[in-house]
C-alpha cells in the first residue's frame, strides 16, 4: 500500500515475509501477504525470493496451516486484482511483473 513508509526491503527480510517468519513491517503494521495463483511472474518471484518452486511454496504454506503456524496467503488470478487488494489493505505485500506499477501501490526496492 502506498502509505507504507517502507521504500526498500532486504532479500533476507523479504524471504522471511514470504515464508511467514516475519509478521510485521518496520512501522509495526501486520504483513498481509498476497500472491498470484500461478504463472510465470509467480514462479520466477517465488523461486528468486522464497528459494522454492511454486509447488514447494504452496506445500510449505499448507504445512504451516496444518500445524497452526500460519494462514494461507490470499491468492489472485490476475496482477490487477492482486494490486487492487494491495492498494486497499494496510500492510499488504504482493508482487507484479517487472515494470508493472498500479495506482495506490508502492514499489519496493529489493536489496
Amino acid at each position: 500500500k502506498q502509505d507504507n513508509p517502507t521504500e526498500s526491503i532486504s532479500k533476507k527480510n523479504l524471504k522471511k515475509m514470504l515464508l511467514g517468519k516475519a509478521k510485521k513491517w518496520d512501522n509495526g503494521d501486520k504483513v498481509v501477504l498476497v500472491t498470484l495463483k500461478a504463472g510465470n511472474t509467480h514462479e520466477k518471484f517465488i523461486k528468486a525470493f522464497a528459494g522454492k518452486t511454486a509447488k514447494q511454496f504452496t506445500n510449505y504454506w499448507r504445512k504451516m496451516v496444518f500445524s497452526g503456524k500460519g494462514k494461507m496467503p490470499k491468492s489472485f488470478e490476475s496482477e490487477e486484482d492482486l494490486a487492487a487488494f494491495v492498494a486497499e489493505n494496510k500492510g499488504a505485500l504482493g508482487y507484479t511483473a517487472e515494470g508493472v506499477v498500479f495506482d495506490g501501490t508502492r514499489v519496493l526496492v529489493i536489496k
